[in-house]
């Protein structure tokens, strides 16, 4: 069994044929089929089970597929690790931020990497948890940096590293007629028209809106706008008097304060009920990550232990 041949597997188990992996690997039909059929001769049973268009794995296959996720995950890893000996100067390391971890940790990180390793690639990519979670099984990515809630399970497959507790907080524009306002109620919050993120099973996050107001006995805003798109909803904000719900260090500080009069956005005097999220890493558990993730995630505790450390700021 070669690390080609696991390669090529895994390609097929990703696109659902033959004619589809080798597309994505550059090669033929055949030499595809050619090397599944060879993995199965090795093991002495078959993989997959072959229609017209489409191949469908079956529980040696899916047994399979963990362990060789592994596999070429660790040569990966060991390659980057001899490529970047030279105090980790070159390389790629393949990154995902959300949640508290997107707007401040993770930017500052980044930067204090690039200007001490200029010469190592960073991949960058964000999105909902669940998705995520699915690329960094897949090995499409090294490493995420999110937002864990109390609940939250992981099998052993997955490693979370807790960073620190984060905050729920009420986004505003600056001269917002709430803004600056204090022991706001929610009855007065009702009154706003708000932004809602699309919330789907696996995320994070504060607890959904509409909940919120009905524990409280009160009715809930009438106007709300679902949105994933974080640039539209931004836009919004700064034009409007939306409300929305964020947590600590998701939007940089850069443009938003309680205190500082030359940010676009506000943070709300009210406290949101929320579970008790931790910022964290996730990563593969059992697959050393290489040099270059590795001094990308030393950086992200550095920023995270500063930030933490100093406070929420005002």
């Amino acid at each position: 069994m070669e690390l080609r041949q696991l390669r090529h597997f895994l390609a097929v188990m990703d696109a659902g044929n033959f004619a589809a992996a080798a597309q994505n690997l550059g090669l033929t039909s055949q030499a595809i089929g050619r090397s599944i059929q060879k993995l199965e001769s090795e093991f002495g049973l078959q993989l997959f089970t072959r229609q017209q268009r489409s191949v469908t794995p079956n529980e040696f296959a899916h047994a399979l597929e963990s362990h060789a996720r592994r596999m070429v995950m660790q040569q990966r890893a060991a390659l980057e690790e001899i490529s970047a000996m030279d105090l980790g100067s070159v390389g790629e390391v393949r990154i995902a931020l959300g949640g508290a971890m997107a707007g401040e940790v993770g930017p500052r990180a980044i930067c204090r990497f690039q200007q001490k390793y200029p010469r190592i690639r960073i991949s960058l990519t964000g999105g909902l948890t669940d998705a995520l979670i699915r690329q960094l099984r897949r090995g499409d990515i090294d490493l995420v940096a999110g937002v864990a809630t109390p609940d939250w399970r992981l099998d052993a497959e997955l490693e979370v590293e807790k960073l620190f507790p984060t905050e729920t907080v009420i986004l505003a524009r600056r001269g917002h007629p709430l803004a600056g306002r204090a022991d706001l109620t929610l009855a007065e919050l009702a009154r706003y028209p708000w932004i809602v993120s699309s919330r789907h099973i696996g995320d994070t996050g504060p607890l959904p809106l509409l909940d919120v107001f009905h524990s409280a006995g009160i009715n809930p805003p009438t106007q709300l706008l679902y949105s994933d798109a974080v640039s539209a909803a931004m836009g919004l904000l700064v034009r409007g008097d939306f409300l929305t719900l964020s947590v600590t260090y998701a939007v940089p500080l850069t443009v938003v304060s309680r205190g500082d009069p030359n940010t676009p956005f506000v943070w709300l005097n009210h406290t949101w009920p929320a579970a008790p999220n931790v910022a964290c890493l996730v990563y593969r558990a059992g697959v050393e990550l290489a040099r270059p993730a590795r001094l990308l995630a030393a950086e992200i505790r550095q920023v995270a232990a500063e930030l933490h450390e100093s406070g929420f700021p005002p």
